[in-house]
């Protein structure tokens, strides 16, 4: 009987798992291992697609850069290609922002424009996730080719692994900003470095790897110009002649110019401001006529040394690896590979200078990128290692190598998803304390009376304030919105350092002007931080109103954030 039991069993299991094993079999050891190079970019997705929600609403923490590349993108979206926000110069990812707003746009009734400004945090919603399908998309090649050039599923799984080296890059992958996008060129410059280094000689020559790094690296440039760096990697690593690398410039300009081409059209005015960061010690142009404040690299390159101390150990490590390597000890054991040592170099020498950008007008987030190259620093001194056991006839310890570093690859990604845990719990707490304020601070304003406000860069409790910031960054193209935001926005008033009027969708109005929308009320809106610019408010209304003929009510105070929302209530005197 329990026989009989065991095979009713046997057969039941055997019908449940013959399905999944015909279909298991039937999979080519081809289609398996690109099975394999799934996993990681669907993970990846995943928790890029997370950590962007748990960012919460855009317009009140994040409207900076967020809302200037997403107004530019949608001009692009409705056929204006004569863009000119080029600062960065970002102009792959207005591209992208426009694709996607298409997209989405296919869905929804109405005029495209009025859909964006009713909705746009819908619009930053599909950005992102397009530019990480792309950046998905990105590492299954990587991990792919790195396979076909290596011979090692091993190589292309950690190459993959590259955007989790970092706690700092899934957040940069939640956000809608040139540092994201950069690391579809940074991977791929890491691939074409595995196929220079194994397939160098096979292919059609320095021609073609000097067109695919200048295609890379332009693209790179035109996404931000902290990317220059990287050019130096091509330049150390391909045995190539002074013309050849004279041609892997003009490459990387001419790609650049194709990816960046509003550039060529305002290029007096991107001029202006490359030079102004050359000659000036401040942020933005700004600041005195130094070349770089040496006060501050100390305690700048300090927090970057703090944020990853890891990431600068493997590259001493990796270093200090190629010039043992590079010693007479191993060369008169026959060993050379100066591919590899090149390369290890050549990685270095780009990130050092890359540091040396970000000190000059230091943010972190100018270097975040550059921790994709955490672990090609690794994979690179795991291949020299391998190389030398291979020709010593230490062919036994390269399993030893692999587990050792297996080991501690985890061991460092483990740390970093620790690390994203944390800042997802703490984004999603200041997510629910801004909604909180937005919502309290909203329930506080009749939507029919004049709102006169000064906001910090990063966002506000109004979204008018982050359609104002994109709008004022469309230039001489903001009559595509300018209709539609006075009609959805008729009270709303920036206060702004350069004039002495208040700004509304383009005009500038007096105080006096304002008052005439209202017989009753009207509210003054100080943001964060933004305390000091009170007076001058006030200063121009006491122009035009007698102090002592209204009432001042203060409807919300955070004494912290110098946050405030008054209300100036008219007496009915003031109109007779």
């Amino acid at each position: 009987m329990g026989k009989l039991k065991q095979t009713k069993l046997q057969i039941y299991l055997s019908g449940f798992f013959n399905p999944i094993l015909i279909v298991f079999k039937s999979i080519s050891r081809k289609h398996f291992s690109v099975l394999i190079f799934l996993i990681i970019p669907i993970i990846f997705l995943l928790n890029a697609s997370v950590f962007h929600y748990y960012l919460g609403t855009f317009f009140l923490s994040s409207v900076d850069p967020e809302y200037f590349y997403l107004y530019n993108g949608i001009l692009i979206g409705g056929g204006n290609l004569s863009v000119q926000f080029i600062a960065t110069p970002g102009i792959p990812l207005e591209f992208l922002i426009a694709i996607s707003s298409r997209v989405i746009n296919l869905f929804q009734p109405g005029d495209y424009a009025k859909d964006f400004i009713d909705d746009p945090e819908k619009y930053i919603h599909a950005a992102n996730l397009f530019m990480n399908v792309l950046i998905a998309i990105v590492l299954v090649i990587c991990g792919i080719y790195t396979k076909k050039y290596s011979g090692s599923h091993f190589a292309g799984l950690l190459l993959q692994l590259s955007p989790f080296g970092n706690a700092s890059l899934l957040g940069v992958s939640g956000r809608l900003m040139p540092e994201a996008i950069m690391m579809i060129p940074l991977l791929l410059t890491g691939l074409m470095i595995i196929k220079t280094i194994y397939h160098e000689d096979r292919t059609a020559g320095h021609f073609t790897d000097i067109v695919l790094y200048g295609l890379i690296i332009g693209f790179g440039i035109a996404c931000k110009l902290t990317f220059i760096p990287v050019i130096l990697i091509p330049l150390v690593l391909l045995h190539t002649s002074l013309r050849q690398k004279i041609e892997l410039i003009l490459y990387t300009i001419l790609f650049f110019a194709i990816f960046a081409y509003p550039v060529v059209f305002n290029f007096h005015k991107f001029w202006q401001w490359v030079s102004g960061l050359l000659i000036h010690s401040g942020k933005y142009g700004a600041g005195a006529k130094d070349f770089i404040n040496l006060s501050t690299i100390p305690g700048n390159f300090k927090y970057l040394f703090n944020y990853d101390k890891m990431f600068f150990f493997i590259a001493i490590f990796s270093l200090l690896l190629s010039v043992v390597f590079s010693s007479k000890v191993f060369k008169n054991e026959g060993f050379t590979n100066s591919k590899i040592i090149r390369a290890i170099f050549a990685v270095n020498l780009s990130i050092l200078i890359s540091i040396a950008f970000t000190l000059k007008h230091f943010e972190h987030y100018y270097f975040m990128p550059f921790y994709l190259f955490k672990y090609l620093i690794v994979l690179l001194s795991i291949l020299l290692i391998i190389q030398y056991q291979k020709i010593s006839g230490s062919k036994r310890y390269k399993i030893i190598t692999l587990i050792s570093f297996s080991i501690f690859i985890l061991y460092v990604t483990y740390g970093q998803v620790l690390q994203v845990r944390s800042s997802i719990t703490s984004y999603s707490q200041r997510n629910e304390i801004l909604q909180e304020e937005y919502k309290k601070i909203v329930s506080l304003v009749e939507t029919d009376k004049p709102v006169i406000m000064t906001c910090p860069y990063y966002g506000a409790p109004f979204i008018e304030f982050a359609h104002f910031n994109g709008f004022i960054m469309t230039y001489h193209l903001k009559f595509g919105f300018q209709s539609y935001l006075k009609e959805k926005f008729p009270e709303s008033y920036q206060y702004v350092t350069w004039s002495d009027k208040f700004y509304f969708w383009d005009d500038f109005v007096d105080f006096k002007d304002i008052l005439d929308k209202t017989k009753s009320s009207f509210y003054i809106y100080i943001g964060k931080d933004k305390g000091k610019d009170l007076a001058v408010i006030e200063n121009r209304i006491w122009q035009v109103l007698d102090r002592d003929s209204v009432t001042r009510k203060v409807l919300y105070h955070n004494t912290k954030t110098e946050e405030q929302l008054i209300e100036i209530i008219l007496n009915p005197e003031t109109f007779e």
